[in-house]
């Protein structure tokens, strides 16, 4: 089974010892698994940069369900051209 970026972190988020995943630093466990996400979709060539922005790249949205949910809350590239 391969797993995202993401989905390993959120595995190792969990405490074996207890049984559970414990609910100290449930925003950071969010920030990290995010940060995972963006990272997964930099390196699946999902994600560029734009005028120091990050976009989305042309092409459909991740099959996994939350890197479909990230990749959508990115803007899309700007389709205007700017006038001089």
């Amino acid at each position: 089974m391969h797993l995202t970026l993401p989905e390993s972190l959120y595995l190792l988020c969990y405490t074996v010892d207890k049984g559970k995943f414990e609910l100290t630093n449930l925003q950071g466990r969010g920030q990290l698994l995010r940060a995972a996400a963006l990272t997964q979709l930099t390196l699946d060539g999902l994600l560029g940069a734009e005028g120091g922005k990050v976009v989305r790249l042309p092409g459909g949205p991740p099959g996994e369900p939350f890197l479909a949910e990230v990749w959508g809350d990115i803007p899309e590239p700007c389709s205007r051209t700017r006038s001089r």
